[in-house]
């Protein structure tokens, strides 16, 4: 389980604001870890909470401090005390003022470089000497600019073919981790749909 957002989202706080996310699968006794990167007035007064159960006690709530005008980065650690398939992950804030989500990654805390280790056994199991990336008709609106660098500053993209926003989560250097991780070797296709030679050329040599 991973999920993250990467969309500017703001809210004005006059008493209390919040932003929810349901649909995570959560187990009793693990640990889950993160980051969420927000900016705010200081009259906001921001915490961010992971759920498994409509009881008050079954939640674990981090309080954010040193929050500033300008994004910065907040590590999250979480314990789940319960078995749930629908947890989710809160921001909520109190005060005066109002605060701004920039982005939300939660992950189990026993990944592996980023991927799931139950994941990365599986992939093993299958023995495959290749993996392709990008893949399927993903490729033909894929623009590789889009998906390097810091991840909480790649912009998300709509994807004409599937009808999906693309939050470039996993991008060349995820890839590559990926492949080094399963012992493949790495095969990368270029956008020969509206990319063009310049464009390959120059995703080769960064």
């Amino acid at each position: 389980m991973s999920a993250s957002t990467h969309r500017s989202l703001s809210w004005p706080v006059r008493s209390r604001g919040e932003f929810s996310r349901p649909g995570f699968v959560l187990r009793k006794s693990k640990g889950y870890s993160g980051r969420v990167v927000l900016a705010g007035e200081p009259g906001a007064s921001v915490s961010v909470s992971l759920v498994w159960g409509p009881d008050p006690g079954e939640r674990q709530t981090i309080p954010i401090t040193g929050l500033k005008t300008t994004y910065a980065k907040f590590p999250l650690q979480f314990t789940v005390g319960g078995d749930t398939d629908d947890g989710r992950i809160e921001i909520a804030a109190t005060g005066a003022g109002s605060f701004h989500v920039g982005a939300v990654s939660l992950m189990p805390a026993d990944n592996i470089r980023g991927f799931r280790p139950d994941i990365v056994s599986l992939l093993k199991q299958l023995r495959s000497g290749m993996y392709r990336f990008p893949g399927g008709n993903f490729l033909s609106a894929h623009e590789w600019r889009d998906a390097i660098g810091d991840p909480d500053r790649r912009p998300p993209r709509w994807d004409h073919v599937w009808a999906a926003l693309q939050p470039n989560d996993v991008g060349t250097d995820e890839f590559l981790t990926m492949c080094e991780l399963l012992g493949v070797d790495a095969f990368i296709s270029v956008n020969a749909g509206f990319g063009d030679a310049h464009s390959a050329a120059n995703w080769w040599s960064t």
